[in-house]
Parts: C-alpha cells; sequence; structure tokens
C-alpha cells in the first residue's frame, strides 16, 4: 500500500473525531470522499500530491488564522479515546495553504512559500518584493543563495 493510500486511510477511519469536530466544509476525519481535496504544490520542484482537508482548523487554545490544507497526523496512530475537548493543533498537520496574491496552492516548505501576515509563493513574493519589509528581502535572498551553495 502505497504512503498517501495509507494517510488517506488514516483520516478517513477516525470515525469519533468526525462526530466531534467540524470546520467549514464539513467534519474533520469525515468518511465522505467530498470533504477531500487533492493538494498538488505549485512549486514544479517540490512535487508534494496528497489528498487532505481544506478549511480553518481552529481548536478552543489554538488554531489558524487562514484556511489552510490539513490532515491528521499520520506518525501518530487515532485515539479513539479522545473526547472532542482533548483533540489539539497538535492532533494534524497542516500541509499547506493558497498563496494569498495568485490562489495557487503552495506547501508550508520554506524553499515554497513566504509567511508574513498571510501565506504567499515564492513567484509573487519575487514579483511584488517592494511590498514587503526590506528586513524580509534580506532574509530571503540569503536564504536563496545559501541554498545555490549546497
Amino acid at each position: 500500500m502505497n504512503t498517501e493510500n495509507r494517510f488517506n486511510r488514516m483520516i478517513l477511519s477516525d470515525r469519533k473525531l468526525k462526530k466531534k469536530l467540524s470546520v467549514n466544509k464539513g467534519a474533520i476525519g469525515s468518511s465522505s470522499a467530498e470533504n477531500l481535496e487533492e493538494f498538488r504544490c505549485a512549486n514544479s520542484d517540490c512535487q508534494l500530491s496528497v489528498k487532505c482537508c481544506y478549511g480553518k482548523l481552529e481548536f478552543e487554545k489554538a488554531g489558524y488564522k487562514e484556511q489552510c490544507y490539513y490532515m491528521r497526523n499520520p506518525f501518530e496512530p487515532p485515539n479513539y479515546h479522545k473526547s472532542h475537548r482533548d483533540y489539539s493543533i497538535d492532533d494534524f498537520i497542516v500541509v499547506g495553504s493558497r498563496c494569498f496574491i495568485c490562489e495557487q496552492q503552495i506547501c508550508v516548505d520554506e524553499e515554497c512559500c513566504l509567511f508574513y501576515k498571510h501565506t504567499y509563493c515564492l513567484r509573487c513574493v519575487w514579483r511584488e518584493k517592494n511590498s514587503f519589509p526590506n528586513e524580509l528581502q534580506a532574509a530571503k535572498s540569503l536564504r536563496s543563495e545559501k541554498g545555490k551553495l549546497s
């Protein structure tokens, strides 16, 4: 069984989570295929592709301000004895988001996006570089030069 199928089965199998947590597009972990979306990072070098949920990921103590692509943490076995109050942001992995400017799907890898108040793909960051603070531009250019040297 390939990794993508294993991730999808883990998302679909958690029935208690489905009943107790909800987001904009339905329940987290819902067995309904309509709640899962195909995520593909727009960065051609990345190649990340996975089926996951899209929407607001919010809990009482923590959450994300913008909508994101997320999935249950595949590295932790499902805990069917947790009540809905026991679930936290740590039980999920955020895979990516949509670029604030161009709306393309972009993963959270630092080689693919930049988060500054919102998530931006690096193409939009480069195109709109004068809209970002100078310190952020300098840090981003140092990081890209360091990557070229490796």
